[in-house]
């Protein structure tokens, strides 16, 4: 079965009723009473109240009394001077946070609700409340595992367990137990999960709570459904359902009849399966359960796969993920996009007419391709594997040999993978065990030996006891002779003293067991603040990691918009393709680029640049946008197309956006530019450059084999900006012929560290490659010059960071 519902997640946000005017009478109560009351904790515990209220009809007014609450909270602990007023204030603000939290987990804004969390945690931390912060730390777990983020919710889980433990917390600790077991049940390391189920289980036997105990039998039949053990899977169901009909709680009835359902597939009881999944699904659109809805639809689409009707099984799969899409279930998607595959697949195996087998093999293929995305985010193995397999199916009926060779070689690669994961966890827990029993055995020794040393005195008490008899009966007897009385008083006098040398003995052992106590105690409690101190630590480390990814993720669409506003590639082939055959070879060092190309026309006067702004990833950027908006303006809007008045203008506008005044110590932001403007009508090109140089290789005429020349034309040795030297632009004017090829490029590629001693690429090079490879077509050029700059960066067992950025445009004269 592709998707198994496991009915508890031990966390309820929102006990959702219907808004009467019995609400709004006790909303207006709430206010009265702020109203009628000067600002202290019980004004914040009223506004909570409010917000709680509201969570039934707006969760953003909800929201808005959360946040006054907090405030007010602020206000009372930094204005009071009491100790247990300001406590008070901050455990009603870490609720507050926490009630935020819980309202952007509904709404799926899981980053937004980990930072109230985190909010609410640090809050109970300061004022030591170590039953506040193992709630929180179970509530950031929650929003982990949501996130499909296994490792982080486990991690917190276990935090939560620790100071729940500590604080003899039983409700907490068999919220995470559970919690915890759930996680190991869904990545497969079923005597994990088993031991946190049979811990919870106890646990609430123990307190008498049946809905917990409901839910937890949900979870060992579920347990024991995954192991195949089927009949103990429908005994512990059975357990549950009458509890769930006892309560009344008809998400929780249809829960188990879903699973019963799922018990009845396995077993291949068919017939039954569809029986009780169409009896959940009726609960579930009754109380208008979407996810109950998705589970059920997933079911019925693998029954019906088993039954080999694919095209109703897809109907239900395709139902399944619809609703999975609309209320962000990742989780069911996964279980999902196997099914939807794997149908689509069949359908096409199954099929003559060439195109619609075709079109399902397609389908397949995207369907997979989600699965195997979705998997690698949610590291789930199993699922991967399974979206590998289809994958090559897809491609092998699409006759994409190469790539389901490569996906039949992933295929046996994970396999493998798995498999070594398994036995290695083995082991780990065999070690664990002996290094357990070690110390059982050890634990053993030392009550054995304290025993035999309680023995031993406990024996010489009942020595001293027969001894003292033995001396009252020889007192009795020879009480008339004085000639041994002085002796046997002596000797009792000494007893007496071996009995006192023994008492003290026993009561110096007794202070030193004392003493031993105290220091194990002390040394207790300094481990659970160690413990606490570190869970603090850990839990900033994640607050600043979700910081860093907001700032990565800003700079990824500083990239986006920067890709927008440099010229489309595929835009100049479409029109220029009469006239010129190009390449653009464009190799940012960073997420966002300092370099910058750049074309146009001008009626028969077609321009193009090559640019290198000072610096390079943000910085740089910034700079490649000023260059780039100046020249929309002195070109396309002035229409100057002189190469070096276009350079001479460039460099007045850029002096004048950056107030560049040449002061010493000024900074000398610009950029070193090749720009040329092709003259069709005049067969000649004008060029202009500033710390830039462009090459023209030319066909020999009249020579065979056919050979090339390279011409190399520089540029003036200064910026585009406000330099010692504020010389005119030099405007080359050069010929060319049908068949030349002109190269512009900055400087990354020549500045690039490589090879065997680690070495700059150089100009030499660079010219090298262009003539070897100006026999290719422009599409080939590119590609060798790519590999080139790859072949030295990785040379044998070096491999060199890029150093700067790197962009070549090659263009080939047709005309």
């Amino acid at each position: 079965m592709k998707k198994v519902y496991f009915t508890v997640l031990c966390l309820v946000f929102v006990a959702f009723k219907a808004y009467s005017f019995q609400d709004n009478k006790k909303i207006d109560s709430l206010f009265n009473k702020i109203k009628s009351h000067k600002i202290d904790t019980n004004t914040v515990k009223n506004l909570i109240q409010i917000a709680d209220e509201y969570e039934n009809v707006s969760y953003d007014s909800a929201t808005k009394y959360n946040l006054l609450a907090i405030r007010y909270a602020d206000v009372i602990y930094y204005s009071s001077h009491q100790f247990d007023a300001q406590k008070r204030a901050f455990q009603l603000k870490a609720i507050a946070l926490k009630n935020i939290g819980i309202i952007n987990t509904i709404h799926s804004e899981l980053d937004k609700a980990l930072e109230y969390y985190f909010h609410s945690l640090r809050t109970y931390s300061l004022i030591d409340d170590k039953k506040g912060m193992a709630a929180m730390f179970r509530y950031i777990g929650i929003a982990y595992y949501y996130q499909g983020n296994y490792d982080l919710a486990i991690k917190y889980y276990k935090y939560s367990m620790n100071f729940a433990i500590a604080t003899r917390d039983s409700v907490q600790l068999s919220n995470v137990y559970s919690n915890i077991g759930i996680i190991y049940h869904r990545q497969g390391e079923y005597e994990k999960a088993m031991e946190f189920y049979i811990k919870q289980m106890k646990l609430l036997e123990s307190t008498n709570d049946p809905k917990g105990l409901s839910a937890c039998y949900i979870n060992l039949g579920n347990l024991y459904k995954d192991q195949k053990n089927y009949n103990e899977a429908l005994r512990y169901y059975h357990l549950a359902l009458p509890i769930k009909e006892k309560l009344d709680d008809q998400q929780g009835i249809a829960n188990v009849i879903a699973n019963i359902g799922s018990v009845y597939y396995k077993k291949n009881d068919l017939v039954k399966a569809i029986t009780y999944f169409f009896k959940a699904l009726s609960i579930y659109e009754t109380l208008n359960d979407k996810q109950g809805q998705s589970t059920c639809y997933s079911n019925l689409g693998a029954i019906y796969s088993q039954l080999k009707n694919y095209e109703r099984a897809l109907e239900y799969y395709l139902k399944s993920d619809k609703i999975d899409h609309e209320i962000g279930d990742k989780i069911g998607n996964l279980y999902n996009l196997g099914g939807i595959a794997n149908a689509y697949l069949i359908l096409a195996d199954s099929i003559k007419n060439d195109a619609q087998k075709k079109l399902y093999s397609q389908k397949a293929l995207e369907y997979a391709k989600k699965l195997e995305k979705l998997s690698i985010l949610s590291k789930v193995n199993a699922e991967r594997l399974e979206a590998y397999i289809y994958i090559y199916r897809a491609n092998k009926c699409l006759n994409n040999y190469k790539m389901a060779i490569d996906y039949a070689d992933k295929v046996m690669k994970l396999g493998d993978s798995l498999v070594s994961e398994h036995s290695t966890q083995v082991l780990a827990e065999m070690q664990t065990k002996y290094e357990t029993e070690k110390k059982q055995l050890q634990i053993e020794k030392l009550n054995k030996e304290n025993e035999l040393k309680q023995i031993k005195l406990e024996k010489s008490e009942l020595q001293q006891k027969r001894q003292k008899i033995i001396i009252y009966f020889i007192l009795a007897i020879f009480f008339t002779v004085v000639v041994f009385s002085f002796f046997l008083s002596k000797l009792y006098l000494q007893l007496k003293k071996s009995h006192a040398l023994l008492n003290q003995q026993k009561k110096e052992i007794e202070l030193k067991n004392e003493e031993l106590q105290t220091a194990n105690e002390e040394i207790r409690k300094q481990k659970e603040e160690i413990e606490t101190q570190r869970d603090i630590v850990t839990a900033q480390k994640e607050e600043i990691e979700i910081i860093n990814k907001k700032l990565t993720d800003s700079i990824e669409y500083a990239s986006n918009i920067q890709q927008a506003v440099l010229p489309e590639p595929s835009y100049a082939l479409e029109r220029l393709h009469e006239l010129f055959d190009l390449f653009i070879f464009f190799k940012p060092k960073d997420i966002v680029s300092g370099d910058f190309y750049w074309f146009t026309n001008i009626d028969n006067i077609y321009v193009f640049a090559v640019a290198d702004c000072t610096g390079h990833g943000v910085p740089g950027a910034f700079m490649s946008m000023l260059g780039i908006s100046l020249l929309n303006e002195i070109v396309r809007k002035r229409e100057v197309t002189t190469a070096s008045q276009v350079l001479e203008e460039l460099r007045k506008g850029i002096i004048h956006a950056l107030h560049q005044k040449g002061k010493q110590g000024e900074q000398k932001d610009g950029m070193d530019i090749s720009f040329i403007a092709i003259d069709k009508d005049k067969h000649e090109m004008q060029f202009a450059g500033a710390n830039n140089t462009i090459y023209l290789v030319r066909t020999c005429e009249n020579e065979q084999p056919t050979t090339h020349q390279l011409i190399k034309y520089c540029g003036d040795k200064m910026p585009v900006a406000i330099y010692e030297r504020m010389q005119s632009f030099t405007n080359h004017v050069i010929e060319i012929k049908q068949g030349d090829i002109i190269y512009l490029n900055s400087d990354g590629i020549k500045d690039q560290f490589g090879g065997l001693h680690g070495k700059k690429f150089l100009a030499k090079q660079y010219e090298n490659v262009l003539l070897a490879h100006a026999h290719q077509s422009m599409n080939e050029q590119k590609k060798s010059l790519e590999q080139a700059v790859y072949q030295w960066q990785h040379c044998e067992s070096n491999c060199y960071e890029q150093t700067d950025d790197i962009t070549v445009i090659g263009i080939k004269i047709l005309f």
